[in-house]
């Protein structure tokens, strides 16, 4: 589940990188459900996937950073020095 999710993002990533629009409506609803299964777990079994929380947290980062990049004027995105 964690990379499935992870695939996505990447993929919304790229696509939104490309110009393409990307609809997240589902994002939420599969995010809530993420969450809830990671809270099912046996407390032991949490350590384990930190690396995977972390690098879903990393792609959610890159998908916000190319979200922002799309939707600000060309003129916005250059340094004036």
């Amino acid at each position: 589940m964690l990379r499935a999710a992870d695939r996505l993002l990447q993929l919304s990533t790229a696509l939104v990188r490309a110009g393409r629009v990307v609809d997240l409506s589902g994002l939420e609803m599969s995010v809530g459900r993420l969450v809830a299964a990671i809270l099912d777990l046996d407390p032991g079994v949490g350590p384990g996937l930190l690396p995977f929380v972390i690098g879903l947290l990393a792609s959610l980062d890159r998908l916000q950073a190319a979200m922002l990049q799309a939707t600000l004027p060309a003129e916005a995105c250059h340094d004036p020095a």
